[in-house]
């Protein structure tokens, strides 16, 4: 299956318009005092977040492959009145003449190769106006956390440190623990 035949069967599940992210209320409370007038939401889905921008006064344009998805925003915006341009576009290939005060995007940038997201940023500050806002949330751990304990389940995790580096006297150093891809911490010797 495809993974526009994937999002057009979820969309096609979704049954009522979903309300907007915490992020897109971020990323409006960023515009505010400033005068920005036109947002480009990528990868939109049904619109929750174009449709809130549009309901605070930015004019938005919003992309999004899946058909389906790009039809329930049509819909949402015939009936509450709002203007709302919608194409349905694949990320990888977007680009518009049209240049955008913010260019936003949550949740729909993390698919890509390091090479197409770096073609993808580049058409993307091509589009964004000079003094523009660049606003893009991919996934991460906090998103799945959030996800459970919407559900009443929680994230745990359990981390194994083989070799705890000690003081002399047996005592184990302050551990600071970060992002490093374990095949390199050991090719790197930092672990064994």
């Amino acid at each position: 299956m495809s993974q526009i035949e994937v999002w057009d069967k979820k969309w096609s599940r979704v049954t009522k318009p979903l309300a907007q992210t915490p992020f897109a209320e971020l990323v409006l409370k960023k515009t505010n005092g400033k005068n920005y007038k036109t947002l480009l939401d990528i990868g939109a889905g049904d619109g929750k977040d174009s449709i809130y921008f549009a309901k605070n006064g930015l004019k938005v344009t919003a992309t999004d492959f899946s058909n389906i998805a790009i039809r329930r925003l049509n819909k949402q915006v015939k009936e509450e009145g709002l203007k709302i341009k919608s194409f349905v576009k694949d990320t990888k290939e977007l680009y518009f003449e049209e240049k955008f005060d913010v260019i936003y995007s949550n949740l729909a940038m993390h698919y890509f190769t390091d090479k197409k997201t770096k073609e993808i940023i580049k058409n993307l500050n091509q589009m964004l106006n000079k003094g523009g806002l660049l606003c893009i949330k991919c996934k991460s751990i906090e998103d799945i956390h959030n996800r459970l304990k919407q559900k009443d389940f929680f994230l745990s995790l359990q981390v194994d440190f083989t070799a705890t580096p000690k003081h002399n006297n047996g005592s184990i150093f302050v551990q600071t623990i970060c992002d490093y891809p374990l095949v390199e911490a050991i090719t790197q010797n930092v672990v064994k």
